[in-house]
């Protein structure tokens, strides 16, 4: 692992198949996917399902960082995956070392977050008796509407 120049964000090189975040678990780690591409599975009783992937660049973990719950979701490396990553507990060091660094860094997660909500509000997967998916429209969910409030609460 090697430190970014902020001193707060660590880059790490990760392997195919290396779990990332794991479902039901605290998840206290802000990531930026920097290469690569990774999976996100949820836990069924028929087994893991994949519930999307995103490529580079991304940032990933940002609910769990935000808010301090549980994971919603495994999240495991497809590939060699190169990350930035910051533990909720170095944010007061970042905000007091650089205070224009670390209000770009939570602008850019609001945004991801904003974008999380928005998708959120247009539909969810449904899933159909005869095994086919359709998107049913929801409203956003009140933990990612918390969230969103959390941030402005960062000191």
């Amino acid at each position: 692992m090697q430190e970014t120049p902020t001193g707060c964000m660590e880059a790490v090189d990760l392997s195919d198949g290396t779990v990332l975040i794991t479902e039901g678990e605290p998840q206290p780690w802000l990531f930026h996917l920097v290469e690569g591409q990774i999976r996100a599975c949820v836990a069924t009783e028929d087994g893991p399902v994949t519930v999307g992937r995103l490529q580079a660049p991304a940032w990933l973990g940002e609910i769990g960082f935000v808010d301090g719950d549980a994971a919603t979701a495994t999240v495991v490396c497809e590939g060699a995956v190169s990350v930035l990553r910051l533990h909720r507990d170095a944010l007061p060091s970042l905000m007091a070392a650089s205070p224009a660094g670390a209000s770009a860094l939570l602008r850019q997660v609001n945004q991801a977050l904003a974008a999380r909500l928005s998708e959120a509000a247009v539909g969810e997967l449904d899933a159909r008796d005869d095994g086919s998916f359709g998107i049913r429209r929801a409203d956003p969910p009140s933990r990612l509407r918390r969230i969103i409030g959390n941030l402005w609460d960062v000191r």
